[in-house]
């Protein structure tokens, strides 16, 4: 018998006990008897449906389909049936004569398609868990959303049938509380709702934060509320058996009292009044028996067949009639609300303001509050003229009318936002292109984001698949070896057993790769992404293959898949496979194409254009350079493992180090892993597109709070214009709800529009944006299910935030203040639009500093000395198929134009090795970089002599290192130590002479120790181009460089026909170091631009209608004798004001900000007063130039166009 594991932890055991609990009270509700069975039952499958969703939840996470592999197979989602469900128990509690039609059952139509994905996943996982395909990944994230909306929207439904069984109620003299007998229901739905709406919320965190990791409990804390928050209604739903009548049943007592009881319920109300018992704290029903001469039956009797209530309920009536009655008389104004309740028979606070709200609708304290102002109360009458405590309106059972009237009201509004949005074009065009714009940014920036997070996250076992590395210590110097010997995967999974499969790769770097067509000489290209790989290669990975079998086409030597970018290029509209392609490594070698392969996607941190096997590439020569020991060590393969269990890598990490140590002596090593998806923003070489990856959003969503600065500024304005039409709606008695929902429509009608125009500027600049950050974008990633549902989330987000302030204030406005035009104190909101306004600059003028600032250390950057003559030096990669590298050399220098050449195995500001040169010690090992060159390497660049070589020292003689300044400190060496002898090996080397320091990399770091080891011309290693080398030519000033390139090329293409050419100049390649700095520049530029437009833009709505509000008193100034410039002086004043308040605001915070990012830097700029007063400057020549414009316009109108109506 095989035994079986299970991983189970908290959340599992918490959702197990949940599962069996539902299912219990679902099963109670599904036998219950009663006038709500029909309902529960209803109620019993959506908990039964919750229930399903648990338990699918927690089979997926303790991994049970690895063991029942079919269990994936059977149907256990209904997440779209939960909605109808929870709508026709609703339904059939408010409604229970309602009988079902055929209609009904389209409710639950989506489910068929939902078991229609679950046959689709079948067909695409024969052979493999449902759990494990990209299909079931897709669609798993498809029908989560479905759900979710699914569920809001039934929500949204079951409340207005709430809402309608109560306008429907038809109340009687007998009392109010059968108004509270869904209170439980609503507040439960509600409670369940807002846990529902935090998918949101959980999605962001789990995206964001846990990138979508298996093995990450996210959602778990989600799911179990949700549970919880179900079982908690099924449980009240079991307890409260028919609690609820139906709308058209009288809530009042069968009308068969006979005339005794009649005469004794008028007794007993005279009784009550005459003596005043309720007064009595401790009044119980025996003791009012006992006052009255009755036996405590009869009491009890009289008063449930009379009254139609219990004996507190009664009591309680009187003495909150009490309590009215004194809060009422000038009298007791000395008692507080609690000394009246006290006074007037209650015991209990508590008690009391419960009967008091659930009596009168209101609170003690809202009750008095509205006796105070003289507003409309409810006066309550004396128990004797056979009322109830507190009149309501009799509601008419009507609900498909009022449900219609709620639809007409919602047109309405949507009218009249249309309305105002045509009859107001200037703003509306500055409210709807400022959010346009605010959200592109932020679309942009958000699809950056996600894009980069979203690297290798694609393949089916993303969340198991490991790499590992190296890290070597040698005397206090660490070096990282992220590649692995090939012998490495095989000894690895055969000795550690929570390996389940590996993979090597190996990316093919010596040189551009010469490809052809031998059927067709003429398609010959030079290619640089060809990569070995075993043969699962495909099945390993979740790369799709177009065409060929994934366990197959990598099977056979000398077999290539292809892209389908490149079979389109070598082969035309031909199809590919079993033709053959020579690719040049070492030799050219003939590879049979078995297959195509999709475009790599743009979010793999694993590029090919040709995938070839890896058999066939271990038959080459060049194989043994790249293959390393047959042991676990440092080689030049890419490892890649897929552990058995995500929980398995402390086990694992512990089995490599053991197994590195057996097998190795020398330094200290200590081997780990890393997640594949952590590969491109941890491990990447290139960090150019992730440097500043928190930076970019915290800039996008300043841009967007700046569009709803705007937007939610210019709205408040123009509050005086709106002001008697909510006057007139308040006194025509709508309340501030639904004012409020008005505004909240406008709100949304316009950031909708908005969200489409930015959508759609968004997808016309993704190109744009993608050219600056130098990366590619698929546009299938755009609509990509995470993306959209990121999408809606600011959808909604920009909705409630935009409509939020608007609403709240103008509809607080009091219909008697706005009606008789006293607008002063209620115009909008002055003081939070003056904020509104100043914190638009501040973000402005603090993003114009941190642009300049950036902008002047990249200057910096590109002019500082470093020690190295850069100018007009052009590099040359020369392959080893070049065929004779001294003549081509003799054949450069010779050319007009051309100064110097000289030979490096690197490229300048890329490359360079690392030799470990013996110390003072035996076991000392010092680590020095170091570059092979020749000896015009020194003078092309121009590098100065802090020691230069002895006179009959010729470097050309032998193999000698020259050193810079730090090298010899760091080697301890005498202060001139020219002619003595460093042992990076078993043969000594002459110290030649020493430079001075000079900088080869980056100005981001300080100057490192350099060895520059002067090879002979006539060495071997420049001859064959092992290792690689680069030819540099220096250009003489004035020279024509295109024909120079030209002749270059012509002399290359003589030497060597099959290898592209290629070239670089110095600057060039010094200013690539930068170039994440130079994409912050370029996006700093950008969003500045938009940030000083938006602001200009707010201001020149704001500015537009306060001077419209004082174009007469600009009138009457004009005709008192006031000129256009004081007039624009007057006007002005107030913005600037505001302008120079944000300036000094956001000056000290963008100097920390700065100041902050420039610690980053060994070399730096330091911040100047100048650049707070060029960013405070431009702000003000905006906000002058924004302002004058309306300013100057109203100054000169005729004051008589402006006075005539006074």
């Amino acid at each position: 018998m095989n035994p079986y594991t299970f991983h189970i932890n908290l959340y599992d055991l918490a959702s197990i006990g949940a599962i069996f609990i539902g299912l219990n009270y679902a099963l109670l509700l599904c036998f219950s008897k009663g006038i709500n069975r029909v309902a529960n039952r209803f109620l019993a499958m959506a908990l039964i449906t919750i229930v399903i969703w648990m338990a699918r939840m927690v089979c997926l996470d303790i991994q049970l389909y690895n063991y029942f592999p079919r269990f994936s197979w059977l149907p256990l989602q209904f997440s779209l049936a939960l909605g109808p469900f929870i709508y026709f128990y609703i339904l059939k509690t408010t409604k229970p004569n309602h009988l079902f039609s055929w209609k009904d059952l389209l409710h639950f139509a989506p489910i068929l398609s939902e078991q229609f994905m679950l046959i689709l996943e079948i067909t695409k996982s024969i052979g493999k868990p449902i759990y494990n395909t990209t299909t079931f990944q897709q669609i798993n994230l498809a029908l989560h959303l479905a759900a979710f909306i699914s569920v809001v929207i039934y929500l949204c439904l079951s409340f207005r049938l709430i809402e309608s069984y109560y306008q429907g109620l038809k109340f009687n003299t007998w009392g109010d509380r059968n108004r509270l007998g869904l209170r439980w229901l609503h507040r439960s739905l509600k409670a369940f709702g807002i846990l529902w709406l935090s998918w949101i919320p959980f999605t962001a965190i789990n995206y964001f934060y846990y990138h979508t990791a298996s093995g990450i409990y996210a959602y778990y804390p989600l799911y179990l509320l949700i549970t919880v928050a179900m079982i908690r209604i099924a449980a009240i739903a079991f307890l409260k058996p028919g609690s609820m009548p139906p709308i058209d049943t009288p809530i009042i007592p069968k009308p068969t009292i006979s005339v005794v009881f009649k005469e004794k319920g008028r007794w007993l109300k005279k009784a009550m009044e005459d003596g005043r018992f309720y007064q009595e704290p401790d009044l119980s029903l025996g003791t009012l028996a006992e006052k009255l001469n009755i036996h405590p039956h009869e009491l009890s009797k009289i008063i449930n067949g009379t009254f139609g209530k219990n004996f507190n309920d009664f009591v309680n009536e009187y003495r909150i009639l009490e309590v009215t009655q004194k809060m009422q008389d000038s009298r007791f104004d000395r008692l507080t609300v609690l000394g009246i309740a006290f006074d007037s028979g209650f015991n209990s606070k508590s008690t009391f303001n419960r009967t008091f709200r659930e009596i009168t609708g209101k609170s003690p304290a809202v009750y008095k509050a509205d006796l105070k102002k003289g507003g409309p109360t409810y006066h309550l009458r004396p128990y004797s003229h056979s009322t109830s405590i507190i009149s309501y309106q009799d509601a008419t059972p009507n609900g498909p009318s009022r449900k219609l009237n709620r639809n007409y009201m919602f047109k309405n509004y949507l009218k009249i936002a249309w309305r105002n949005l045509l009859r107001q074009r200037l703003y509306s065009l500055i409210n709807i292109s400022g959010l346009a714009v605010g959200l592109a940014v932020c679309m942009l920036i958000m699809l950056y984001v996600a894009h980069e997070h979203s690297y290798d996250r694609f393949h089916k076992n993303a969340d198991r698949i490991y790499k590992p590395f190296a890290q070597m210590t040698m005397n206090g110097n660490t070096m990282n070896m992220d590649q692995m010997s090939y012998a490495s995967g095989p000894i690895i999974k055969q000795s550690q057993p929570a390996v389940e499969d590996y993979m090597r790769t190996l990316h093919y770097f010596m040189s551009s790769v010469v490809i052809s067509n031998p059927s067709n000489p003429d398609r010959k290209f030079s290619e640089n992404k060809l990569l070995f790989a075993d043969a699962g290669f495909f099945n390993f990975f979740s790369f799709k293959l177009l065409s060929g079998q994934a366990s197959q086409v990598l099977s056979a030597p000398f077999s290539v898949v292809i892209s389908q970018t490149m079979a389109r290029k070598f082969f035309g509209n031909e199809n590919p496979i079993g033709k053959q392609l020579t690719i040049r490594t070492d030799s050219a070698y003939t590879y049979q194409v078995t297959g195509v392969a999709e475009n790599c996607p743009s979010n793999s941190s694993i590029e090919y254009n040709f995938v070839a096997s890896n058999s066939g590439f271990m038959t080459t020569k060049i194989a043994k350079k790249f293959a390393g020991d047959q042991k676990v060590g440092g080689g030049l393969f890419d490892i890649y493992l897929r552990l058995r269990h995500i929980t398995d890598t402390a086990a694992l990490k512990r089995g490599l180090q053991l197994l590195y140590s057996d097998n190795t002596k020398g330094p200290e090593v200590k081997l780990s892993l890393f997640p594949l998806v952590d590969r491109h923003l941890k491990r990447s070489y290139d960090n150019s597109n992730f440097k500043y990856l928190t930076i970019f959003p915290l800039i996008a969503l300043l841009i967007l709070l700046l569009a709803l600065f705007n937007y939610m500024s210019l709205s408040t304005a123009r509050a005086t214009l709106r002001a008697k039409e909510i006057g007139v709606r308040k006194v025509s008695g709508a309340s501030r709800k639904g004012i409020a929902m008005q505004f909240y429509v406008e709100s949304a009608v316009f950031s909708i529009i908005s969200f489409f125009i930015g959508f759609l500027l968004c997808y016309l600049f993704k190109p744009v944006l993608c050219n600056i950050l130098q990366l590619d974008i698929d546009n299938a990633f755009f609509f990509k299910p995470i993306i959209l549902s990121l999408l809606l989330g600011l959808l909604c987000l920009t909705i409630l935030i935009a409509g939020s302030y608007p609403s709240l204030v103008l509809s607080g406005f009091k219909p008697a203040i706005t009606l008789k035009g006293k607008m002063s104190k209620q115009s909008g909101g002055v003081i939070i639009r003056k904020i509104f306004t100043t914190l638009q600059f501040s973000i402005s003028v603090g993003l114009i500093i941190c642009g300049i600032v950036i902008d002047r250390q990249l200057y910096f950057f590109r002019h500082t000395d470093t020690g190295v003559d850069r100018d007009n030096i052009v590099m040359i990669p020369v392959g080893s198929t070049l065929k004779s590298y001294p003549a081509f050399k003799q054949e450069v220098m010779s050319l007009p134009g051309i100064s110097k050449v000289a030979t490096s195995r690197y490229g300048m500001f890329s490359n360079y090795d690392m030799i470990g040169i013996s110390g003072n010690t035996k076991d000392e090992n010092i680590m020095l970089p170091f570059l092979s060159v020749d000896k015009n390497f020194l003078s092309i660049l121009g590098l100065k002599w802090k020691y230069p070589p002895l006179q009959n020292n010729q470097l050309e003689i032998s193999q000698k290192i020259v050193i810079n300044e730090l090298a010899a400190e760091k080697l301890h060496l005498p202060l001139n130590p020219v002619g003595s002898f460093i042992k990076p090996g078993p043969k000594p080397i002459e110290i030649a002479g020493v430079v001075k320091n000079f900088n080869f990399g980056s100005l981001e770091d300080e100057v490192q120790p350099l060895g520059l080891f002067i090879t002979p011309d006539t060495a071997k290693s420049w001859a064959l181009g092992s290792g690689g080398r680069y030819l540099f030519a220096k250009v003489t000033s004035h020279t024509n460089l295109p024909t120079v390139i030209n002749s270059i090329q012509q002399i290359f293409r003589k030497y060597d026909k099959d290898s592209p050419f290629d070239y670089t100049f110095m600057d060039d390649a010094f200013n690539a170091r930068y170039k994440a700095e130079d994409k912050l520049a370029s996006i700093f530029s950008i969003f500045t631009l938009i940030t000083i437009t938006l602001a200009a833009m707010g201001l020149f709505g704001l500015a537009a209608f306060t001077i419209e509000q004082r174009t007469k008193e600009i009138g009457i100034r004009k005709v008192l004798g006031a000129s256009v410039s004081s007039i624009n002086s007057l006007l002005s004043a107030d913005f600037l004001k505001l302008v120079l308040l944000s300036i000094i605001l956001s000056s000290p915070i963008a100097w920390w900000a700065m100041h902050n990012w420039l610690q980053g830097f060994a070399y730096r700029i330091s911040i100047q007063w100048w650049m707070f007063g060029s960013a405070g400057l431009l702000a003000i020549i905006v906000a002058m130039v924004t302002v004058s414009y309306h300013a100057i316009k109203a100054a000169i109108t005729n004051p008589v166009q402006s006075l005539r109506s006074e």
